[in-house]
């Protein structure tokens, strides 16, 4: 923490900011929200931002500032879950191919140009209409189209690492290739994997925030700000503005917070290589 605040890097520490008032809001929303985020109350229907309601209500007089709590908590467990599949098995498949090499690693590779060759939303959609849709369904479908942006990462480190001195050392000393591999060579690129990580983040926000807008997302009895920016599109005009208005800028704020963070923990990186 101290480092943090002696550090010059503005991205990082504005980033980090944001992701603390996010988390705190997130942690907040599990125990707590000012109204229930379901209850529908008709008389409050479309009720502009007030003390009572700080971002007023929507169509169906729930209040969205207690929504959007939950919301950020959706996206950001969801989201969260599917960067950490990516970043789980993208990184054991990485290092497989990377370390492996010849022909075990052409296959992989090919693999996952297979997987990248088709846009992410697309493919999401097709997989989802073959086997259904459920929250463990979107994850696991979504985790999966990110592992091969790991895989490519962890495959170009692992290439560079296994030809230094430590890696041919351990060789020498007996040392078996899932030694080398989890004990010698993962520690030595979690630096990159870091940012990297921080990134896919800020993508998965994204991807789950379109699956919810189109309809796909999370189950509807969980507030989804990709789903509620949905409902909001037809309250835009002599309606409800604020209803879209401040859930969009939860989605940018995640967003930046994210994107500043991993661009924070970049600058890092690179300064360090220096």
């Amino acid at each position: 923490m101290k480092t943090l605040l002696k550090s010059d890097n503005w991205y990082l520490k504005c980033g980090a900011f944001i992701m603390a008032v996010i988390l705190l809001t997130v942690l907040t929303g599990l125990f707590w929200t000012p109204y229930d985020p379901n209850y529908m109350d008709t008389s409050a229907r479309l009720s502009s931002p007030s003390f009572a309601h700080l971002f007023g209500t929507d169509n169906f007089g729930r209040d969205i500032f207690s929504r959007v709590m939950q919301g950020l908590g959706t996206s950001f467990m969801v989201s969260f879950c599917i960067n950490l599949i990516g970043l789980i098995i993208g990184t054991i498949v990485g290092a497989a191919a990377g370390y492996s090499g010849g022909l075990f690693d052409d296959v992989l590779m090919r693999i996952c140009d297979a997987i990248t060759a088709f846009p992410s939303v697309m493919l999401a959609l097709v997989i989802i209409a073959v086997i259904g849709r459920g929250d463990m369904d979107i994850i696991w479908i979504l985790g999966t189209l990110f592992i091969p942006s790991y895989a490519r990462m962890v495959r170009s480190e692992f290439v560079q690492q296994k030809s230094c001195n430590y890696v041919r050392m351990a060789r020498l000393m007996g040392a078996k290739p899932l030694r080398i591999i989890f004990v010698h060579i993962l520690p030595n690129i979690y630096k990159t994997l870091l940012p990297a990580a921080t990134i896919g983040f800020n993508n998965a926000v994204l991807a789950e925030a379109s699956m919810s807008f189109l309809g796909i997302g999370v189950s509807a009895n969980r507030p989804s700000l990709g789903r509620m920016l949905n409902e909001s599109q037809g309250f835009l005009i002599g309606g409800a503005p604020w209803y879209a208005a401040f859930v969009g800028f939860s989605i940018v704020l995640l967003v930046m917070g994210l994107a500043l963070l991993g661009e924070g923990l970049q600058a890092e990186q690179n300064r360090g290589k220096k």
